[in-house]
């Protein structure tokens, strides 16, 4: 087992609540040691949410209703159950 390069120190409270009260009042990260570790103080900040963009309910004129169907067109449609041999197939030299 190797020691620490850096002996335990303690923080006491009171120099870790000036800490946090710092990076706060100021908006930037701070390390302090603790027990020969550095530790990152950092201020919370709000992500920005982006507004949504689907603000109009779902009816029946919506384009989605366009995509209903789609997959019942003309080709297999068992292909979750057959992929390895579509696959073997798509892959396959085809001979002239």
């Amino acid at each position: 087992m190797t020691a620490d390069r850096h002996p335990p120190t303690s923080l006491s409270p009171d120099a870790l609540v000036s800490a946090v009260e710092a990076a706060a009042e100021n908006g930037l990260r701070t390390v302090v040691h603790v027990r020969g570790k550095a530790v990152e103080i950092a201020p919370h900040i709000e992500q920005k949410r982006s507004p949504s963009r689907r603000r109009k309910r779902f009816s029946m004129t919506d384009a989605l209703w366009e995509l209903r169907g789609i997959i019942d067109g003309p080709g297999p449609t068992d292909v979750s159950e057959n992929t390895d041999r579509y696959l073997a197939e798509a892959d396959a030299p085809t001979h002239s």
